[in-house]
């Protein structure tokens, strides 16, 4: 999805968020150096955490860590990035993972739409049913499903 929206010349930032089952890296074939826990964690500078994969998209990775990312993302300094980022993209993309609830929700309050993928043949009818119960407990708004 992020690569159709940077085919029509707007800036693009995919950042991966799936710490469990990190793949971005992977699908546009990057070494995963350094990853967006890396910097929460202050280890890195913002330059070194994004990587242009063309002229309108660039990407964050994430690395499959054991790392309680929750308190990362409920930091100051992860509300700060997010913040510079959206100066600097037209549309920011999160990669979120599809069961640890936590990180995803927390994410969600920094969504303006909710995209939830689901792919045939591999997603389960018991994460649909999942996806369901979220959207009526929390009172999701901007929620839409892509079937893949």
């Amino acid at each position: 999805m992020s690569q159709i929206i940077a085919e029509s010349r707007e800036r693009v930032l995919l950042i991966d968020f799936d710490f469990k089952r990190a793949y971005i890296h992977k699908k546009f074939k990057r070494e995963n150096r350094f990853n967006i826990l890396d910097y929460l964690s202050g280890d890195i500078k913002i330059e070194d955490l994004i990587e242009s994969v063309d002229k309108y998209l660039d990407i964050i990775t994430a690395n499959n860590s054991n790392i309680y990312s929750v308190d990362l993302l409920l930091s100051d300094k992860f509300l700060e990035l997010l913040n510079l980022l959206k100066s600097r993209y037209r549309y920011i993309v999160l990669n979120t993972p599809s069961k640890d609830r936590a990180e995803t929700k927390i994410l969600f309050r920094y969504s303006d739409m909710k995209l939830f993928v689901f792919k045939q043949g591999i997603s389960t009818i018991d994460e649909v049913e999942e996806l369901k119960m979220l959207t009526l407990k929390d009172g999701l708004d901007g929620v839409g499903i892509i079937l893949n």
